[in-house]
């Protein structure tokens, strides 16, 4: 008789996005491919937690019955796979611990500041059956512009830095933004003094974020890895959090895994995925001098040559269908569920 390991996800959607963490029918059909003789696995949402009939548990994410179920279940083998830094700073540090094996998506604390003797790092990933509609006006919108960028504010930051560096590049290239520009013009949660964007910013009719297409249709996109900090305590030793990548966003993944000529931040995290100056552009400052990051971005849009962006687009869409697709991503925690169960 087989043995059954339920996968516990938190939201039952799907076709969200390209790198959402939880599309339930995909993530199904990988766990009935991954089921063998021995063991299968049977996905579940995680409002079923008191059904648990199971020899293991996965879990996607934390959460308040992810904590409860390792509290009253300390016989079962539990996993997890989600961000855990933020959880690593709160009161349920401890409980951290007692998972077999954390996936960690959080360079932070899957690397730097592991959580549990047993973390691996597990960065995000993309789904490489994902279809996007192809709509002309969007791709001619990221061919108008000399760097697309897409995405919102960061409205738990409070130092507004996208917003800033978009007006230091606006005055010099033509920056295409996909996104409300209702989220740009916002006060951040903090209070903080608003910014205002320069004028000439070009933002997408109507309103949408990137699309495939749009990625791999324009001259440069642009990826700015730096997240939220509302965190609720920041150890010292941990760093300054308004410069941390504490952990790659989805739009690495979905420009990526579309073929973009990317440029990004030099760091260990974005290292780690493959990307080198062989598949991508990099910027070495950090958010702390946005006016640095402006002339190297400048300067890299003003050096632009055809043969280098099309060799990038075809190199990182091979690299990242490869090597970090979600399929990928559940083969490896389940293979590892598996050689511990075994």
């Amino acid at each position: 008789m087989r043995k059954k390991i339920i996968v516990y996800l938190k939201n039952w959607r799907k076709d969200v996005n390209i790198a959402w963490e939880e599309d339930y029918e995909r993530i199904k059909n990988y766990m009935k491919a991954f089921s063998d003789k021995q063991f299968f696995f049977d996905v579940q949402h995680v409002q079923n937690i008191r059904n648990f009939d199971g020899i293991a548990a996965i879990f996607r994410g934390t959460g308040g019955i992810f904590y409860s179920f390792l509290r009253d279940k300390k016989n079962v083998p539990i996993f997890v796979y989600g961000n855990l830094y933020g959880e690593s700073l709160t009161e349920n540090k401890g409980l951290l611990e007692i998972p077999k094996i954390v996936f960690d998506m959080s360079y932070k604390s899957g690397i730097e500041f592991p959580v549990n003797k047993n973390t691996i790092y597990l960065p995000r990933g993309f789904y490489h059956d994902w279809k996007d509609e192809y709509r002309k006006k969007d791709v001619e919108f990221s061919q108008s512009v000399d760097l697309l960028f897409s995405g919102t504010d960061r409205i738990w930051r409070g130092d507004n830095y996208r917003q800033r560096l978009m007006n230091l590049l606006c005055p010099y290239i033509k920056v295409g933004i996909a996104s409300d520009r209702f989220y740009w013009m916002r006060k951040n949660r903090d209070r903080s003094p608003r910014v205002n964007m320069d004028r000439r910013t070009r933002f997408i009719k109507p309103p949408r974020y990137a699309n495939s297409h749009m990625y791999n249709a324009a001259k440069f996109v642009l990826d700015l890895p730096w997240l939220d900090t509302n965190y609720q305590k920041y150890p010292k030793k941990h760093g300054n959090p308004n410069n941390q990548v504490v952990m790659l966003g989805w739009n690495i993944f979905r420009a990526a895994s579309a073929g973009a000529n990317i440029i990004t931040y030099d760091c260990p995290a974005n290292r780690l995925l493959g990307l080198k100056y062989e598949n991508c552009e990099y910027y070495k400052n950090n958010v702390i001098n946005l006016e640095a990051i402006a002339e190297e971005i400048i300067k890299i849009v003003n050096s632009y040559d055809p043969s280098i962006r099309d060799y990038n687009i075809k190199a990182v869409k091979k690299l990242f269908h490869e090597k970090h697709t979600y399929q990928q991503r559940w083969k490896f925690i389940t293979d590892k569920v598996k050689e511990y169960l075994k």
